[in-house]
């Protein structure tokens, strides 16, 4: 698919389908907020200050050889300080700054920022009667984006609401057309009071939580991943793509395609001559499958993915990359304004 074919699908898609926008660490980035790897880095330091570090691996090797590298040095870190400390010292790895890391509002009105792109988006859907957002997903533990929302709103009702714990997938709060907004790594605010520590033991950093997500199917992460890769065509931004559990979501959704497709094909094999697909059938039961699998999108620039493997295995996972110039450009935001024209 060529470039401008998967953004003119991707476009078609948005203005008329359910959409799910899923956030990673690149939209932080710009606003001073480290990504994972940084962040473990910065822990460590504090865990183990006069420990060597696991980044300083000898020469041709790479520390990332080891599997779950950063869940590893987050449990080993929460082990050493303990819970308190722990979630003391992420707060502040993750804003070292006792500034607002986020500009005003008339800079975020104007900013071509994915992340101020989104909030945009997600204030114009709050206000559209034909409303085609129906969540945003961030694999992020900080609180930009609702900061961002916070700033841009008008009034006082908020177009969002923060979910983080499965007791709040039906809770009401007031406006029932309040985006939600899933923390499936659980949420960290920027200026921590204690009515917000009952949500810490949410969060998802270490070795043991990672795998304990994969366990529960109905929690917060797998449910709602689940629900999302079915019911509306995910836009990935600020992704690498190479997360483990991100994968794994991918990879079942895959298979349950797949076998659904096989069932059908031997069901054709075993069934009457009349049922039987001709030799010149073009739409078998694998083809077929294989177009409703194809339904997401990675937007990313061409350095995102320099050698193409990644943007040539999506596809078979049933996501089809957006390749843009640079994250600097105005090119993301232009895409977005296509997608979810202003009415």
């Amino acid at each position: 698919m060529t470039k401008s074919s998967s953004k003119q699908r991707l476009v078609d898609f948005a203005r008329t389908r359910n959409v799910s926008f899923v956030l990673g660490a690149g939209v932080s980035k710009p606003y001073s907020i480290p990504g994972w790897d940084e962040l473990a880095r910065r822990i460590w330091q504090r865990a183990f200050p006069r420990q060597p570090s696991p980044w300083k691996a000898s020469p041709g090797q790479s520390p990332h050889a080891l599997p779950q590298l950063l869940p590893i040095v987050f449990e080993l870190a929460r082990n050493e300080l303990g819970d308190k400390r722990f979630t003391g010292h992420l707060r502040g790895c993750l804003y070292p700054r006792k500034k607002a890391p986020l500009p005003g509002r008339r800079e975020l009105l104007a900013s071509t920022n994915s992340l101020a792109v989104i909030a945009r988006v997600v204030l114009e859907q709050y206000q559209a009667d034909e409303r085609r957002l129906v969540r945003v997903i961030t694999l992020n533990a900080d609180d930009l984006l609702e900061e961002a929302l916070n700033q841009i709103k008008e009034g006082k009702k908020k177009p969002w609401r923060t979910i983080i714990r499965p007791s709040q997938y039906t809770t009401d709060r007031g406006d029932g057309r309040a985006i939600p907004i899933y923390h499936p790594h659980g949420f960290l605010i920027r200026r921590a009071r204690l009515l917000d520590r009952k949500d810490e033991h949410t969060l998802v950093f270490t070795d043991s939580q990672y795998w304990a997500l994969n366990t529960t199917m109905q929690s917060v992460a797998n449910y709602t991943m689940g629900t999302a890769l079915h019911d509306s065509h995910c836009i990935f931004v600020g992704l690498s793509m190479t997360d483990i559990n991100l994968l794994r979501w991918l990879a079942l959704r895959t298979l349950g395609f797949v076998n659904e497709g096989e069932e059908r094909s031997k069901r054709q094999r075993t069934g009457t001559r009349s049922t039987r697909a001709r030799p010149d059938d073009r739409t078998s039961p694998m083809r077929e499958v294989r177009q409703k699998l194809n339904r997401h999108f990675w937007i990313r620039p061409v350095e995102d993915d320099p050698t193409g493997l990644l943007s040539r295995f999506l596809p078979e996972r049933g996501v089809s990359p957006v390749s843009i110039n640079s994250w600097k450009s105005d090119e993301f935001a232009e895409l977005m304004e296509r997608c979810f024209p202003k009415t």
